[in-house]
């Protein structure tokens, strides 16, 4: 609306993806990236969310895969999908330190392997939070 802002949106679906959607909004000074991918519900796999808020001066980053069931009363559900994954996710939390303040209402949306964080920009950062997103999805298979 402002004339220098871009805004794009994309969903769609696939054979064992319910939806897939994106936001991306872009211009001199912001870049978000808004992801979610959902998977059909006979598959009962987590939501795979992604958000990236980025400045010249600061990035804020949330990558998780949501559960679908709370994995503090259902462990088994835990055991299922987080098990696996939780070494990753202590590795990956003490190089992207906790970013700040969260309420408890929202902690429960957020999986046992939860990223988010704040940094400056670095491409050495950068490097590392692909690396880890790369691992993360095969360790869900």
């Amino acid at each position: 609306m402002d004339g220098t802002t871009e805004l794009k949106m994309l969903s769609f679906q696939a054979p064992k993806m319910r939806l897939l959607r994106s936001l991306s909004i872009e211009n001199e000074a912001i870049k978000i990236l808004d992801l979610a991918v959902f998977a059909r519900p006979e598959f009962d796999a987590p939501i795979f969310c992604a958000n990236f808020f980025t400045t010249a001066t600061m990035n804020i980053i949330v990558l998780d895969l949501n559960p679908l069931h709370d994995v503090i009363d259902q462990r088994n559900y835990k055991e299922k999908y987080f098990k696996r994954l939780i070494p990753l996710g202590l590795r990956y939390s003490e190089l992207f330190p906790w970013g700040g303040k969260l309420t408890s209402e929202s902690l429960k949306f957020f999986s046992p392997i939860v990223i988010w964080t704040k940094f400056p920009p670095s491409q050495d950062r950068y490097d590392c939070l692909y690396f880890g997103f790369q691992r993360v999805l095969p360790g869900m298979a």
